[in-house]
């Protein structure tokens, strides 16, 4: 079994509902967490937290350069919200961000760390009009944009991870 004792861990959108509810328990189970977020205001008070543009490519491989986490959550995402309707910012946070965090663990990834590199979360958006036994595996059918990048970041996701060895893994979030 894996511990978490004195681990990096990386929350990406770590004020977010589920963000917030990862570090906690990556802190409960001793790890060291950076938090990071787009207003670190909205996490006054928390130690560990890193604003970041996760549409900045070159300041997301800097932060990971020096921070050389064990393990990265990923649970950014731009869509949810029914304010957020811009599709190319959809496509910037929830595919090229994925892209762009396989390229930066696997440069500067922990070599002491076992455990899973990356855990990306997609969304019971990326089915669509699939309807049946959902699996991450079965067949996708998304119908927003939304859907349709978050399944764009889990299919960059499951590629890197065949083609670098990261040990990656994608979770469908239902609601």
């Amino acid at each position: 079994m894996i511990s978490y004792q004195e681990a990096h861990a990386v929350v990406l959108g770590g004020s977010g509902f589920i963000g917030r509810w990862v570090a906690r328990k990556l802190r409960e189970s001793g790890a060291c967490v950076s938090l990071v977020t787009r207003k670190a205001a909205s996490l006054d008070g928390q130690a560990g937290v890193v604003e970041i543009d996760l549409t900045d490519s070159q300041a997301v491989a800097a932060f990971y350069s020096r921070a050389r986490p064990c393990i990265t959550f990923n649970l950014a995402g731009y869509g949810v919200d029914p304010a957020e309707r811009d599709e190319a910012v959809a496509w910037r946070i929830n595919a090229e961000i994925p892209r762009t965090l396989c390229e930066c663990v696997a440069r500067s990834s922990n070599p002491s760390w076992g455990g899973m590199q990356i855990v990306h979360a997609g969304s019971v958006a990326e089915y669509g009009s699939a309807g049946g036994d959902l699996r991450e595996d079965g067949p996708a059918q998304p119908l927003t944009a939304y859907g349709k990048s978050k399944l764009e970041g889990s299919r960059i996701i499951a590629d890197c991870a065949a083609s670098t060895g990261l040990r990656a893994v994608t979770a469908r979030l239902f609601s």
